[in-house]
């Protein structure tokens, strides 16, 4: 799992060594979720649950 605390560690400047063990794609993934409003967390736990409660329908 992503560290978060790694993540308010780099907005502060503050980036400590388990910042540089992550890849360049968890780092991307922490940055933007870093960005992302208090609507846009809304939307995508909504999404996650829909998706749990509908796996892949698809395939019918």
């Amino acid at each position: 799992m992503l560290d978060v605390a790694v993540a308010e560690q780099e907005r502060h400047g503050q980036v400590d060594s388990s910042w540089l063990c992550l890849s360049e794609n968890e780092r991307r993934l922490i940055r933007r979720i870093r960005q992302m409003t208090d609507r846009d967390r809304y939307l995508v736990r909504r999404l996650i649950e829909q998706l749990a409660k509908h796996p892949d329908d698809s395939d019918s």
